[in-house]
């Protein structure tokens, strides 16, 4: 009987939920507090799904001259940083996955850094007053209007 392991079996106790470490999201979740309490109400919805309904296509993605679906009304300055353009239909922007967690978070990140949260706007919807870093490049084959080159 010597070559057979022996296994003895272990009794550990599970820790209890408020010691076992929380994902990340969830606590970045519980930190900012709900979306109702962060100003997202049902004029909001009504608001996002008008919008949304009006321009389908991601707006960063048409002015690069591509063709990609809106998932995101976005408020172009944060609530954050101007709470009274929450339901402003002007600071709004419609824009797909990719550009709102990338493209858009950097810049709203340089314009806070920077102090210049109320160019935002202007930087958005006129593309060549944008600063160095997020100038466009590379442009796809569609007219900003829709048409292709």
């Amino acid at each position: 009987m010597s070559g057979v392991p022996v296994t003895v079996p272990s009794f550990r106790r599970a820790k209890p939920q408020s010691l076992r470490p929380r994902a990340p999201k969830q606590a970045r979740e519980r930190f900012r507090g709900s979306a109702r309490s962060r100003g997202y109400t049902t004029e909001w919805d009504r608001l996002r799904d008008d919008y949304i309904r009006e321009r389908p296509s991601c707006e960063e993605c048409l002015r690069r001259g591509f063709l990609r679906p809106a998932v995101v009304v976005d408020h172009m300055v944060p609530i954050r940083c101007d709470p009274a353009r929450r339901l402003d239909a002007s600071n709004l922007d419609s824009l797909c996955d990719d550009h709102h967690n990338g493209w858009k978070r950097r810049l709203e990140q340089f314009a806070e850094q920077t102090r210049q949260v109320e160019m935002l706007p202007i930087w958005i919807k006129q593309a060549e007053t944008r600063p160095a870093g997020f100038q466009i490049t590379r442009t796809g084959p569609i007219n900003a209007d829709g048409t292709f080159r």
